[in-house]
């Protein structure tokens, strides 16, 4: 009985940092969106350009959302190495197939596409806010 609240407790902490994750992204999708516009008025950007600054601004909304994550619920919900390892092999991937789905639904609903592809602003974003947690958080 011990081992099936174990895994039932496991799958709960996983889906936890998964709304987490998500959650952040949406929030960091929306000043992306933001900062697109107001940086429209100025000069453009090279192709190469934005795609580094997407790089470098996901890395660094990565970090924030981890440490506020951390800040809000600074106790791990994954109590075991091993399951830690996993959420942060598989969190990532998970998160960017949900960013893709959601720049399939933009890119059919005629918005216009990001400097970086779903899937990768997705894994970026959660390998790097997973990472923080996995490093910093508290068991």
């Amino acid at each position: 009985m011990e081992i099936i609240a174990e895994i039932l407790f496991s799958i709960l902490g996983a889906v936890v940092e998964f709304v987490f994750s998500i959650a952040f992204q949406i929030v960091a999708e929306f000043f992306a969106h933001i900062f697109g516009y107001s940086r429209a008025k100025g000069k453009p950007l090279s192709a190469t350009m934005m795609r580094v600054a997407a790089v470098a601004a996901y890395v660094f909304g990565g970090v924030l959302a981890g440490f506020l994550s951390l800040w809000l619920a600074p106790k791990l919900m994954l109590d075991q190495n091993w399951q830690r390892i996993v959420n942060l092999l598989l969190m990532p991937v998970v998160v960017g197939l949900s960013m893709q789905m959601w720049d399939n639904w933009k890119y059919q609903s005629g918005k216009p596409a990001s400097a970086l592809p779903g899937f990768a602003r997705g894994y970026l974003f959660a390998l790097v806010m997973t990472g923080v947690r996995l490093i910093w958080g508290k068991s």
